[in-house]
């Protein structure tokens, strides 16, 4: 029997306290943590309808398919804790970047497409602090940094691994349910992360159809706000003298609106201004296997696996300007592959 190791020892990544009154690993003040996360997805278009003006114009399926990536490093400075609770810690973004490529052949036409994309928070470090732990986290720019405050609306102080943990006694091969919106934060890890192109293929919407919508997409389902729906069971695979190994299912829904970024996304490729990006949305849908490796002397998580299959219906809306006249273009759109996300911790 194991009893309550692994609650008895856990925090959050960084900031929680134990889940039990047992024995805790309380968080340290003027310490750092390192934590990286990385995603790969590879995708195919499974169906599309494009209208122009409200009619029809193209229901047939072109040969589309690609792969994106996203890597985020960040590293958390600790500057208070108050009760084994994190009051204030400050977060630099040392490597936020994301890319997509993928070819279409559309009848005699083969397209390809490829975009970098930056973040402006790349860099910077951002101050969070709270009073108690069940507030929200208010983030400022950190002291002699400056940026745009829109930039920290949508970004998330907390990065909460130990909702996997069980709350009372475990064996090796138990299983237990946890909540699937936050143990799908690791989607989304550290918020809405503003990215933009750096370096891409420049043409219209109209030039480009499906891979405009699908590298806006893919570009940004790590970073776009929403909240997560379903299901996750995790079991206790493994339990050492130092660490504990998770298995877990999870299977969680989202829908998600980046018209915002979209906007800003068209007119960096569209540099005459002929398309102008209106409305992207998207339901999301994952379903997949992951591993936690927990380090039960220091009560905190070493490292974050998972696999799983993804479906994206799109809905994209935006003007397109053609021969002194504008056109009102909408584009519905599913896509399907797998995704792949690690996540490590360094201290």
């Amino acid at each position: 029997m194991l009893k309550a190791i692994l609650a008895a020892t856990a925090s959050t990544v960084l900031f929680a306290p134990a889940l039990t009154d047992g024995l805790r690993h309380s968080p340290e003040a003027d310490t750092t943590h390192t934590i990286t996360v990385e995603e790969a997805t590879a995708w195919s278009l499974e169906t599309m309808e494009l209208a122009m003006d409200g009619a029809v114009v193209q229901q047939s399926v072109p040969d589309v398919s690609g792969r994106s990536e996203r890597r985020a490093v960040v590293e958390d400075e600790l500057r208070s804790v108050a009760e084994g609770h994190v009051t204030a810690f400050a977060r630099t973004f040392s490597e936020l970047a994301s890319a997509s490529a993928f070819t279409a052949d559309v009848g005699a036409r083969s397209l390809e497409f490829a975009t970098a994309c930056k973040s402006e928070l790349q860099d910077l470090t951002v101050a969070f602090t709270r009073e108690d732990e069940d507030e929200p986290w208010a983030a400022r720019f950190d002291e002699d940094e400056s940026g745009d405050e829109a930039w920290l609306e949508g970004l998330d102080g907390a990065f909460d691994l130990a909702v996997f943990l069980p709350d009372g006694e475990v064996e090796v091969d138990e299983s237990w349910e946890v909540e699937a919106a936050p143990a799908a934060a690791f989607l989304r890890a550290f918020g809405d992360l503003p990215f933009l192109p750096a370096e891409a293929t420049q043409g219209s919407l109209m030039s480009v159809p499906t891979a405009i919508v699908i590298a806006t997409a893919l570009a940004n389902v790590g970073a776009c706000s929403g909240d997560f729906d379903g299901e996750c069971k995790v079991t206790l695979t493994e339990l050492g003298d130092e660490e504990a190994t998770m298995a877990f299912e999870l299977e969680v829904e989202s829908e998600l609106d980046s018209s915002e970024r979209f906007a800003l996304f068209v007119a960096e490729i569209v540099s005459d201004g002929s398309s102008v990006g209106k409305t992207l949305e998207f339901e999301l849908s994952v379903e997949g296997e992951g591993e936690l490796v927990w380090d039960l002397a220091n009560g905190r998580a070493k490292s974050l696996s998972f696999t799983g299959e993804l479906t994206i219906l799109t809905h994209i809306a935006w003007d397109e300007s053609m021969l002194e006249q504008t056109y009102d273009m909408e584009g519905d759109f599913e896509l399907a592959g797998e995704t792949e996300f690690t996540v490590t911790f360094e201290r």
